[in-house]
């Protein structure tokens, strides 16, 4: 897991962790050059490619709201230049998340009026190698291919939440999670 520049946000993300994938998969909410930003059932990661650590971190359950499924299902839309993250909720809950303040708000918003960023329709919803299998949808901006991975282990069991970021068939693999950490 890439580290924070806080101490109390590496303790909390230590332990989300150490939680299985299972069939909520970690999603993509966002992804450029310099940063990404990834949610799953416990909250939203933003991690800082440039300087390798994690920028922000948004709760969930701290906040009152569900995981991804469910009668009280979360929803994720990240704004098309990924400083925005609107977070709405089956019980109306609803949050803007500033990345650039690494601050929230509640509030109210209407999704069909905002610019959100959107994965590439129609891309290669798969791609398998011997290091790693992706598990969202590719994202092409012209110059760069992006998603997230797992990357598996010698004996080909899952092991470590990755993005890789292709660029002129070379990868680079940002490690996002490993088991333990």
């Amino acid at each position: 897991m890439l580290p924070s520049s806080n101490p109390d946000l590496d303790r909390k993300l230590k332990e989300v962790s150490k939680s299985n994938f299972g069939a909520d998969m970690p999603r993509l909410g966002f992804a450029d050059e310099k940063k990404v930003i990834v949610y799953d059932d416990n909250g939203i990661y933003i991690f800082n490619l440039v300087s390798g650590k994690l920028d922000g971190y948004f709760d969930f359950k701290q906040n009152g709201l569900g995981g991804l499924q469910g009668s009280n299902a979360t929803f994720v839309c990240v704004s098309s230049d990924g400083n925005s993250i609107y977070i709405d909720s089956v019980d109306k809950r609803k949050f803007i998340y500033d990345v650039i303040e690494q601050s929230y708000e509640k509030a109210a918003f209407a999704l069909d009026k905002i610019d959100l960023w959107e994965e590439e329709k129609g891309s290669q919803k798969q791609i398998e190698t011997k290091k790693y299998i992706s598990i969202s949808n590719v994202y092409n901006d012209n110059k760069h291919k992006m998603f997230l991975a797992l990357l598996k282990n010698d004996n080909m069991d899952y092991s470590s939440l990755a993005f890789v970021n292709s660029e002129d068939n070379k990868e680079k693999i940002y490690l996002l999670f490993k088991p333990g950490s």
